[in-house]
């Protein structure tokens, strides 16, 4: 899918789109030939940003982050936005 869709645009805004929630996991990012991620997609390139990178990620329970990575520059946020914990 990797759908990204630029609704509106201003000039002090961009407004985009990357689908509903529940079809998050249909965008798939390609790293690599063996990096492949299910359910990520970036916007700071759609969104025209010029000082940060952000994306949507779908996490099922167990999944990490696919590989080991570091940030020179920049911090890492991540907010939940649903969430189902096992006991």
């Amino acid at each position: 899918m990797n759908k990204v869709e630029k609704v509106s645009a201003g000039v002090n805004y961009e407004a985009i789109s990357v689908g509903k929630y529940a079809d998050l996991g249909e965008h798939l990012l390609v790293l690599g030939p063996d990096v492949k991620i299910p359910g990520k997609v970036f916007i700071g390139e759609p969104l025209g940003s010029q000082g940060m990178e952000a994306s949507f990620q779908l996490m099922p329970p167990g999944m990490s982050v696919p590989f080991l990575h570091t940030h020179d520059q920049n911090e890492e946020l991540y907010v939940v936005i649903q969430s189902r914990l096992s006991c």
